[in-house]
Parts: structure tokens; sequence; C-alpha cells
């Protein structure tokens, strides 16, 4: 990523943090800082040798840090599966001693609608009924651990404020999207069209 980084002196040592989708993007900056402030941090992930390659790539950008890094631990969890989810949940309660940390950050948008295993829209229940899910099967060991937090990761897409739930796929905002950006450059030298677009 590259953006900019929050300077901080706070030590996380002894605390145990789950990121969820930290192998890509802001879940795996977010992993890196809290490894380097010394934290054990769980690397909740749907695909486990994506999960090992974002660890390899933090332990290597990482190494030889003074004061020395936290801990880094690849778990598979997959969010579309509310059967995973109850596993990941079991596993932590059952081995954790500890949750200082809980980050949702996993998240997608996808252009086609697909179904979790569960039968919900794939977005919503990722995005939504996975991470409710999470946290509440979490919540008793956050609270033993406390001053716990649980950190929930949005775009700034809630800003349209409203979910249509007779078209959780947005497909009338979507065309309403490509027709104003298609109308936008249509006297661009470089014009743009979207593939669906009727301009």
């Amino acid at each position: 990523m590259g953006g900019h980084r929050v300077p901080s002196d706070v030590r996380l040592d002894e605390r145990t943090a789950i990121v969820t989708g930290a192998n890509a993007g802001i879940g795996l900056e977010t992993a890196r800082g809290l490894y380097e402030r010394g934290a054990r941090v769980l690397l909740a992930v749907r695909s486990v040798s994506r999960g090992e390659a974002a660890r390899a790539q933090l332990e290597r950008q990482v190494a030889g840090a003074a004061p020395p890094a936290g801990s880094l631990h690849v778990m598979q969890l997959d969010l579309a599966s509310l059967a995973s989810v109850r596993a990941f949940a079991e596993r932590i309660n059952r081995e954790e001693a500890r949750l200082d940390l809980l980050i949702n950050n996993a998240g997608l948008v996808l252009a086609e609608r697909t179904e979790t295993q569960d039968g919900f829209e794939t977005t919503f229940g990722v995005n939504h009924l996975g991470h409710f899910l999470l946290t509440m099967l979490l919540l008793d060991k956050l609270k033993a651990s406390a001053p716990a937090r649980v950190v929930v990761l949005s775009s700034a897409a809630h800003k349209r404020g409203h979910i249509e739930f007779d078209d959780l796929q947005l497909t009338l905002w979507l065309q309403l999207v490509e027709k104003l950006f298609a109308e936008q450059t249509r006297e661009s030298p470089f014009r743009a069209r979207a593939v669906s677009s009727p301009i």
C-alpha cells in the first residue's frame, strides 16, 4: 500500500489481535503495524497459501526490528461459510488465553450475484453476517480480556444509506453510475464507455 503511517511508540507486547482479510490491502498494513509493535497477530484469511505468503512478506519487512516484533500466525477463516466462522471462533475460544483486538477488515464486492454456502447473497454474507457472527462468538473472550476492542472497517459506500433488499446487487444503481460516467466522458478526447451502457 505504501500510504501514510501513524507514528506511535505504543507497544502491544502480550496482546493478541485478529485481523480478518490480513493477506492484502488495509488488512496487511494493519497486521504489519500490530506486528511491529509486538502483538501476537492472527492472520484470519480464506486462503492459507496467500496468508503464508503475507506472513513471509511481513517477516522479511520487519526483520531485525528494535524493539523486536511480535508473532504472526496464519489461520483459515472463510466468512462466506458460517460453519467456518463457528469453527474458527471455537478454536480461538479453546486455544487463545486472551483476545485484545478483533479487526473485522475482510470485505468484497462482486459484479455478479452469487450466494454463500448458507444461501445468502455473498457481499452481504461476507461483509456483514460473517463478521457479525464472528464478533458475537468471540464476545465473551473479548470481555474477559478487557480492555479489548472490536474495530469494524467499512468504505465510503456506507453513505448511500440504505439496502435495496429487492436488488442486493444494486443493478439499477450500477446502471445509473455507468450512464453518468458515459455522459461525463462523452465529449472527452479519451472516450470511455461501460460495456453495458446504452450511451
